[in-house]
């Protein structure tokens, strides 16, 4: 059982104080029974594609103490609100995508420096855009090159450049970050300023609707990729993926102090074996032979199939 999320776009520079979903152990249905105190959980991208839900309710199964476990409420908000969350102590444990910024919630003791940054899982980018490829970025080699081909499209070949060509969510999140980042790489300032360049603090699947929409090119995260399915890739294709370069590696954090609980949950995240996290993290959104995952676990870097 869990609370719904809504369907509105959401801001995301604004602080979420309510959890987005819930998740409860199998005595949450017991009346009368004692509940511990939940393990507040902040992430912005991983829960929409239900790897959250998926970790809790495998976590529950396969833990002994099942029956007397926490439930799990997952907080939505990008990672510099959900570091200040973890510093301010209304969460327990993070999972987020910037090392610069963990770094600094463990000097500034926001977060618990003996355990430190623990990497998790990977999630990976993908740079996507109209079917129709009308920038023509598939014959670029290297994501830096497909951006420096978006830019020239923009600035002197298309007739669209009052209408938006790319789209970016500008919220500093890790995907909005390593945007920046490739543009650097293309040689490119980033063109904040453009007619052509859209922009919009929403998260991951409302910026790749609104980019299947209207057509426009966006980088995104594979596991938004993956979940909304045939909801846009009718309309939209991967033009560039895989590669360390496109790596968003996932790391957890923990309060000061953390409670037992929540290392216990974070020490199961961790745990490579049968029914441990790392397998929960290989096996999720592999639906059939040959299917990929939606992530990949701690100590595989890349998907051995570049074909997302």
């Amino acid at each position: 059982m869990s609370s719904r999320r809504g369907t509105s776009p959401t801001d995301t520079r604004a602080l979420s104080t309510t959890p987005k979903e819930t998740y409860y152990p199998p005595s949450h249905s017991h009346p009368g029974q004692p509940s511990p105190q939940p393990i507040r959980l902040g992430n912005g991208g991983a829960g929409p594609t239900g790897l959250l839900r998926a970790l809790a309710e495998a976590y529950y199964a396969h833990s002994p103490d099942s029956k007397f476990a926490p439930a799990v409420e997952w907080y939505q908000n990008i990672s510099p609100l959900t570091l200040r969350a973890l510093g301010a102590g209304t969460l327990d444990l993070t999972l987020t995508y910037e090392r610069d910024q963990e770094a600094h919630a463990l000097d500034v003791g926001w977060a618990d420096a003996d355990v430190g940054s623990v990497l998790v899982f990977n999630d990976h980018f993908l740079l996507v855009g109209p079917a129709s490829d009308p920038a023509g970025v598939l014959r670029e080699e290297l994501v830096e090159g497909a951006f420096r081909r978006l830019h020239k499209y923009a600035e002197e070949d298309c007739e669209r450049s009052t209408e938006g060509v790319f789209f970016s969510r500008d919220d500093d999140s890790a995907t909005n970050l390593k945007e920046r980042e490739i543009w650097t790489a293309a040689g490119v300032e980033v063109p904040s300023k453009a007619a052509w360049y859209l922009c919009s603090n929403v998260f991951p699947a409302d910026a790749l609707r609104r980019a299947a929409e209207e057509g426009l090119y966006l980088l995104v995260d594979n596991g938004t990729w993956r979940t909304l399915g045939s909801e846009v890739r009718g309309r939209m294709r991967v033009f560039k993926s895989g590669g360390d370069f496109l790596r968003n590696p996932c790391h957890a954090l923990v309060s000061k102090n953390g409670r037992e609980e929540v290392m216990g949950f974070l020490d199961w995240m961790r745990d490579e074996g049968p029914g441990g996290g790392q397998e929960v993290v290989e096996l999720f959104g592999k639906d059939g032979e040959g299917d990929l995952p939606l992530f990949t676990r701690a100590r595989q870097p890349d998907f051995t199939n570049e074909e997302l």
